[in-house]
């Protein structure tokens, strides 16, 4: 009773039963699906697609550079969206 927060005898069953099952449902469905997913990107391809997706500035420009790239105008043919307008195009 101390551990759920309930009241009761039966309350504090209830709820280390359900606890319980909806852990056996997931040990089952871990079972199931482990080690099927053979082409899914791993840690090391992650990090790798990231890094090369993610713009570096010049660490000796500092602060500005990156200022200054995230003003740049968007690419033409961007879509570009503001809280109170419809989309446009550029």
């Amino acid at each position: 009773m101390k551990f759920t927060g309930a009241k009761t005898k039966r309350e504090a069953v209830v709820t280390a039963l359900e606890r319980f099952n909806r852990l056996k449902r997931l040990e089952r469905l871990n079972a199931r699906v482990r080690g099927q997913f053979r082409d899914f990107m791993t840690q090391a391809d992650l990090k790798a697609t990231r890094a090369a997706d993610t713009p570096r500035p010049d660490s000796s420009a500092g602060i500005g550079a990156l200022r200054q790239a995230l003003q740049r105008p968007p690419a033409a043919g961007k879509i570009i969206m503001s809280r109170n307008d419809a989309p446009s195009a550029c």
